[in-house]
């Protein structure tokens, strides 16, 4: 993509992404450049998740290009979540997926916190 800025981290141009004939993304075009923080905000069906499933590389656009920075490591966490109903919430979460390590660290520093702050209150 030549009009990407060296500092960008992953840029879309003229997405479209259609299921039968409705079309989600209508050339949709985006840069995001290294430190900026984004929100995508929209009706239901208005492509959001299509959107952040092209970025993570789960899915190509029907038509259009997206470039990700080459060493840009990306996740996807799907709104529909596959829980073990017979497991607990402890260990539904500390289940997530390498790629989600991250929020699998916060919540074990939560539940470290939590811990610490019981021990805490009993002294």
């Amino acid at each position: 993509m030549s009009d990407a800025s060296p500092n960008s981290i992953v840029s879309a141009r003229e997405l479209v992404v259609r299921y039968g004939v409705q079309t989600v993304l209508d050339q949709a075009t985006l840069t995001i450049h290294e430190g900026e923080r984004v929100g995508l905000v929209g009706r239901n069906g208005s492509g959001k998740s299509t959107f952040l499933q092209i970025a993570a590389g789960i899915l190509q656009p029907d038509a259009g290009e997206f470039v990700r920075r080459r060493d840009l490591v990306t996740g996807y966490m799907s709104q529909a979540l596959t829980l073990d109903e017979s497991a607990t919430v402890f260990t539904n979460i500390r289940a997530v997926p390498l790629h989600l390590r991250s929020a699998r660290d916060f919540f074990d520093a939560l539940v470290s916190e939590k811990a610490r702050l019981a021990r805490t209150r009993q002294a």
